[in-house]
């Protein structure tokens, strides 16, 4: 910096200029790419919530599926009420009926209708269509072995 007792002004000013801060446009092109990634994360995670809870509901629905299977086989096989209900399998085609299962818990957004298809050698083929309020219904088969 000094060149024979003489101070030179000229490099202390050019340090000062390269310590003056962002410029404009890099403050808007960091702000641009940290927008992009909160957009890229927030989409990320709003992607998995919904996948999560369409997934949950599958879930249910087969939960659910697995009682009526439960509930009618045992109707069909001993000849008694399906549980909760006074309706008997056999009697098919019954409607809007109420799902309990063998714990005695209720499904009172669900209900389901029972078709009797077929009965070939002792088999049974019964249709369900299984409804849920505001949902669309969700048809199934389903056979009955002795």
């Amino acid at each position: 910096m000094r060149n024979n007792g003489i101070i030179n002004l000229n490099k202390l000013s050019k340090k000062s200029h390269c310590n003056r801060g962002f410029t404009l446009v890099e403050a808007v092109v960091s702000l641009a790419l940290v927008a992009i990634i909160i957009l890229v994360i927030s989409t990320l995670f709003f992607s998995i919530s919904t996948i999560s809870k369409l997934s949950e509901q599958q879930i249910e629905r087969t939960t659910i599926i697995r009682i009526v299977k439960e509930n009618v086989t045992k109707s069909v096989r001993d000849n008694t009420e399906i549980l909760g209900t006074t309706q008997i399998a056999s009697d098919a085609p019954l409607y809007d009926v109420k799902i309990e299962d063998l714990s005695g818990q209720k499904y009172p957004e669900y209900t389901f209708d029972l078709i009797k298809n077929s009965e070939t050698d002792g088999v049974y083929q019964y249709k369900v269509t299984l409804k849920k309020e505001r949902t669309n219904p969700f048809e199934y088969l389903f056979e009955i072995y002795p």
